[in-house]
C-alpha cells in the first residue's frame, strides 16, 4: 500500500501507517482532544523528555533516557513520533524532524479556533435574540399595565364624580 491519504480532519498520513491503526480515528485529532494534563512514559513512568507515537498514541521516553519511544518504533515500525514538550514531530525513517505534523497541528488549531469563534458568534446571536424577545415582551406587558392603570384611573374618576354628584344632591336636598 503506497501513497498518502488525508483524514477528514485534513491530516495526511502514509497509507502503510494508516493500515496499522488500531481504530479509525486520526491520532493527531485524538492527541489534541484527549491530551492528558501530565503524560508519562508507558513503560518507565517518567514524565521527562516524552515522545508520543502518532500512529497508536504510545508514549515513550527519549532514546537518551530509557529509549522506550525508539524501541516502540523498532517493534512496530510506526515511523512518526511527536515530542510532547515542543510539539515537533520526528521521522524515524529519515532520522529528522518533519514539519508535516506540526503544520497539521497548526491547521487543526486554526480550525478549532475558527469553530470556537463561529460558536461564540452563534451563541451571541441567540443571546441577542433572547434579550430582544424579553425586551419586546416587557414592552407589551408595560403597554398592558399602562392601559390597566389608565382604566383604573378612569374608573376612579368616574366613582369620585358620582360620589360628588350624590353629595351635592344630598346637600341640596338637605338645604331645602
Amino acid at each position: 500500500m503506497g501513497g498518502i491519504l488525508t483524514t477528514i480532519y485534513n491530516h495526511s498520513f502514509h497509507c502503510s501507517c494508516i493500515s496499522k491503526w488500531t481504530d479509525s480515528s486520526c491520532p493527531v485529532y485524538r492527541y489534541c482532544q484527549q491530551q492528558p494534563e501530565k503524560s508519562i512514559c508507558s513503560i518507565f513512568e517518567t514524565s521527562e523528555n516524552l515522545w508520543m507515537c502518532i500512529i497508536c498514541g504510545f508514549v515513550g521516553c527519549v532514546r537518551y533516557k530509557e529509549g522506550h519511544a525508539i524501541m516502540h518504533w523498532k517493534e512496530t515500525e510506526h515511523s512518526y513520533s511527536l515530542k510532547m514538550e515542543t510539539q515537533c514531530d520526528w521521522d524515524y525513517i529519515h532520522n529528522e524532524y518533519n514539519e508535516l505534523l506540526t503544520s497539521q497541528l497548526d491547521k487543526q488549531r486554526m480550525c478549532i479556533e475558527s469553530r470556537v469563534q463561529k460558536y461564540k458568534e452563534e451563541v451571541e446571536k441567540e443571546i441577542s435574540k433572547a434579550v430582544q424577545k424579553i425586551y419586546e415582551n416587557h414592552m407589551k406587558n408595560e403597554e398592558i399595565w399602562m392601559s390597566k392603570i389608565l382604566e383604573v384611573g378612569e374608573r376612579e374618576k368616574k366613582v369620585l364624580r358620582l360620589k360628588d354628584e350624590k353629595i351635592y344632591k344630598l346637600e341640596t336636598h338637605v338645604r331645602m
